[in-house]
């Protein structure tokens, strides 16, 4: 089913959820193959003390979340994707290539590939992007094929 704006309505739990793209139903459908929550007020708590944590929704402040879920008795009912991008993100090893929150969040794959002059320029890039407000700063061509390929 689509809208008049193109958007693509899936039915997911029961509830429309509204995907703008072909990319985005796919992703959609994936979620329906994922384990779900069996204490899904626990989760909800769980994510609002991530995201308090770490500052706001982030894959790192999910990953805190799940964590915390399971700590206090969150569980879970069918089984985990093999496709699981969270677990895929954790394996992948992300940590800062300089100083912490003045630098990158790069696979340690990355990390350990860059030059030290790639180094610099996309901290600098990243500096740059921090200064002026923006939580995000895009990758350079070269980083961003290593950063997709790490996180596959």
């Amino acid at each position: 089913m689509s809208t008049s704006r193109g958007a693509v309505v899936v039915k997911e739990y029961g509830v429309d959820v509204y995907a703008l793209s072909h990319a985005r139903v796919m992703k959609a459908d994936m979620v329906k193959k994922t384990a779900t929550k069996s204490n899904p007020q626990l989760w909800e708590h769980a994510k609002n003390v991530a995201t308090q944590k770490m500052g706001g929704h982030s894959a790192r402040a999910m990953q805190y979340a799940t964590k915390w879920y399971k700590k206090h008795g969150g569980g879970y009912k069918g089984s985990k994707s093999s496709s699981n991008s969270l677990h895929k993100w954790s394996k992948a090893d992300w940590d800062y290539a300089g100083k912490k929150g003045h630098s990158r969040y790069l696979p340690k794959s990355v990390r350990q590939s860059l030059s030290s002059g790639e180094k610099a320029a996309t901290n600098r890039k990243k500096e740059r992007a921090n200064k002026g407000g923006k939580k995000e700063a895009s990758y350079s061509k070269s980083i961003a094929k290593k950063v997709e390929k790490a996180s596959q």
